[in-house]
């Protein structure tokens, strides 16, 4: 994810992000286009809580752990509140720099560990539950 190997930064676990120390962040993709003046974004999953995105992006949305989310008065699924963000931040991003944005989507999957079938939160969208038809 931080266009290095795992060899260079010691990430070889959730649990410590090592690739997320300053010593190795500077050596991070983003890191690489901010100091090119870029403006760099992240939308949708974050596991390396012990190093908020809101400290190593210039923009971040974050959202974690679930694949429907509470929007007004009905749920929105996590690839649509990700699409939502993803144009909030092309309509708020500074129109004088380069820009990257990484958004980061939940796959739909089983979470029961002995069946293959989408379970609880982790239904696709309604629009794309006929391509799971047959698996």
């Amino acid at each position: 994810w931080m266009g290095q190997y795992s060899s260079r930064h010691q990430s070889y676990k959730i649990k410590c992000p090592r690739m997320v120390l300053p010593e190795n962040w500077k050596r991070s993709w983003v890191s690489i286009l901010q100091q090119s003046d870029y403006f760099v974004g992240h939308i949708g999953k974050w596991q390396y809580w012990n190093f908020m995105p809101e400290q190593l992006f210039d923009w971040a949305q974050i959202f974690e752990g679930y694949h429907w989310y509470p929007r007004g008065d009905k749920e929105i699924h996590g690839s649509t509140l990700a699409r939502m963000h993803a144009v909030d931040f092309l309509k708020q991003r500074p129109k004088d720099k380069p820009f990257a944005l990484s958004i980061a989507f939940y796959p739909p999957k089983a979470v029961n560990d002995h069946n293959n079938t989408p379970g609880g939160q982790w239904f696709p969208t309604n629009e794309t539950r006929k391509l799971y038809d047959n698996v």
